[in-house]
């Protein structure tokens, strides 16, 4: 499964229009972390490893969540930016920091929200096609996925590098659709990048609201759900 992913979006080609139109699928796309997963605590580990390499002191998860979801890069840039004055330091040195980091010992602090498995499970056996849109590198998201046991729930994975441009740009999320056949879709997801997103591509968005500090403000999202339990009403109301 993992290998047909490598292979799948590794060869993917962002599609020059809006596929929701193509086939009748139910298409429902999910963002990852904050959304699926809480793996602030475990991206926050990372960050510090990186920061103690460069003699800073650590920042709290919650601070280390106001930098997440535009990828890695704007993490690390972020987390070591906020130090005024402080020397530059090599941002590919550092990126090479966090990722032997976070896929060594970090990932073990990575939580599942409650009712996660629940619901993608039950979406897949009611004959929802299930994707997965995230602004995640494809070498954290993958092994992250098998060892959750939904590699199987997924018909698309599309990661930040995935294409050439990671989201908000529509492409990662019209490919996700494409990849599921094409069809009427719902992206699902937590920040700000996750609405502007699914704006851009012109797709239904469902805000999971929680306090997890870097949704930031999220006016004019037209639904949201507080926990993964209360979701499934609202994915359903999509497709009425």
């Amino acid at each position: 499964m993992l290998a047909a992913f490598l292979h799948r979006n590794g060869d993917a080609e962002p599609p020059r229009s809006n596929p929701t139109i193509m086939a009748a699928h139910n298409i429902v796309v999910f963002d990852l972390d904050g959304t699926l997963i809480d793996s602030a605590p475990a991206i926050a580990a990372s960050v510090n490893h990186v920061r103690s390499v460069f003699d800073r002191a650590p920042l709290g998860v919650e601070v280390v969540k106001s930098f997440m979801g535009d990828g890695v890069e704007a993490v690390i840039d972020r987390a070591l930016a906020i130090d005024d004055g402080d020397p530059a330091v090599d941002r590919a040195a550092a990126l090479r920091l966090f990722l032997q980091h976070h896929e060594s010992d970090a990932a073990h602090d990575i939580a599942i929200y409650p009712g996660a498995d629940a619901l993608l499970e039950r979406l897949v056996a009611d004959g929802y096609v299930v994707a997965l849109c995230t602004n995640k590198l494809t070498r954290l998201t993958l092994p992250l996925v098998a060892k959750l046991g939904w590699a199987d729930h997924f018909r698309s994975i599309m990661c930040g590098d995935t294409l050439p441009t990671r989201k908000p740009d529509p492409a990662l999320l019209w490919s996700a659709i494409a990849q599921c056949g094409g069809g009427k879709a719902v992206f699902v997801g937590d920040t700000r990048v996750d609405m502007m997103t699914a704006r851009e591509a012109n797709v239904p968005f469902i805000l999971v609201h929680r306090d997890n500090g870097y949704a930031g403000d999220l006016k004019g999202t037209s639904k949201t759900a507080d926990d993964l339990d209360t979701l499934r009403s609202k994915i359903d109301a999509s497709f009425l």
